[in-house]
């Protein structure tokens, strides 16, 4: 028997102590471009959208309030990674600014990504700016209602190849059987991966498109009824703004 194996799934934070990724204090000192009144018309955008705000709904949308796709997605990445918190650990806006603090005055990081007088002028500008928008919240929680409903999908692989059967002696090859491998990779309830492998005939793949093709017609038929109700939808596999 071979020896154990822990499989740990990430991401996670680079601070050894303190889950911060450098990476996010870099994105969150992008607040020091902005001044009160431009992050207060930010969050005055972002507190009206109607949307569900997916990653790119949501870098679209600071893009045009900032007049800049880059400052859009840092901004975006400071929100999604404020919101996780949230979701994940109830960790509230100071509680996650004062573990910045704490990761910039670590002593075990290769550069400074801000000074002491930095990190005094971001905090009332972070806590400004990281809020429970409406559209943040929605997106939380229709992602909640797509994991509720079952396991999200990763992947999905159809894979086909042709398998030789040979004669009694094993000396000549006498015919070839195409086959498709379906292969879905879900995420269980524990964040972990869980996979799936069948073999399908030919017509068990017709069968699968069709079945593919009567699902694109239902659908098309609830987002007719959800617009003609004036009712917003958002797509189950983009809910949570993939990164």
């Amino acid at each position: 028997m071979g020896d154990p194996v822990i499989y740990l799934r990430g991401p996670f934070g680079a601070g050894p102590d303190f889950g911060i990724p450098p990476s996010f204090v870099a994105d969150a000192k992008s607040l020091l471009d902005f001044d009160d009144a431009e992050i207060d018309a930010i969050a005055v955008r972002l507190e009206s959208s109607p949307e569900f705000l997916s990653r790119e709904a949501l870098e679209q949308l600071l893009a045009n309030a900032t007049d800049g796709s880059e400052h859009g997605e840092r901004l975006a990445r400071v929100l999604l990674f404020a919101d996780a918190r949230r979701e994940d650990q109830k960790e509230s806006p100071e509680k996650l600014f004062s573990k910045i603090e704490a990761w910039v005055e670590a002593d075990d990081k290769e550069s400074e990504p801000l000074s002491p007088e930095q990190v005094t002028e971001l905090r009332p500008r972070f806590l400004r700016f990281v809020k429970r928008y409406p559209g943040l919240r929605r997106r939380a929680n229709a992602a909640r209602v797509r994991k509720a409903t079952g396991m999200p999908l990763e992947d999905i692989q159809l894979i086909c190849d042709a398998r030789p059967v040979y004669d009694e002696k094993w000396t000549q090859i006498e015919g070839m059987i195409p086959l498709t491998t379906l292969k879905v990779v879900c995420t269980a309830a524990s964040g972990m991966p869980v996979a799936l492998e069948a073999v399908l005939s030919q017509k068990q793949v017709d069968d699968l498109a069709e079945k593919a093709k009567t699902a694109k017609a239902k659908l098309a038929v609830l987002k007719g009824l959800l617009d003609d109700k004036n009712v917003r939808h958002v797509d189950a596999g983009t809910s949570e703004g993939e990164a």
